[in-house]
């Protein structure tokens, strides 16, 4: 069975010392990540930029096994969420 996500890969940037952590986000790659990992045919649908954040997110897409076939590489840069904690984390 092949399943199709359509959606958004992202970065967030996690607060860390001395630099924040740029960890691969969004709900639909992530969801294609575990569906690949879980043995389906996952394809990821959307846009993938050509940027440092881009390069991460498709290498972390191809090494859980999704199919890119369908993802759209263009230069625009990767969208970021900027991930901050109070005092209680």
């Amino acid at each position: 069975m092949s399943i199709w996500v359509c959606g958004e890969v992202l970065i967030d940037l996690l607060p860390g010392e001395p630099e924040r952590r740029a960890v691969v986000g969004g709900g639909p790659a992530n969801t294609a990540k575990a569906l690949a990992l879980l043995g389906f045919d996952s394809y990821f649908i959307d846009g993938i930029s050509s940027d440092a954040y881009g390069e991460k997110a498709k290498a972390e897409l191809l090494y859980a096994g999704v199919n890119l076939k369908y993802a759209h590489f263009t230069d625009k840069p990767t969208c970021t969420a900027d991930v901050s904690l109070d005092a209680a984390g």
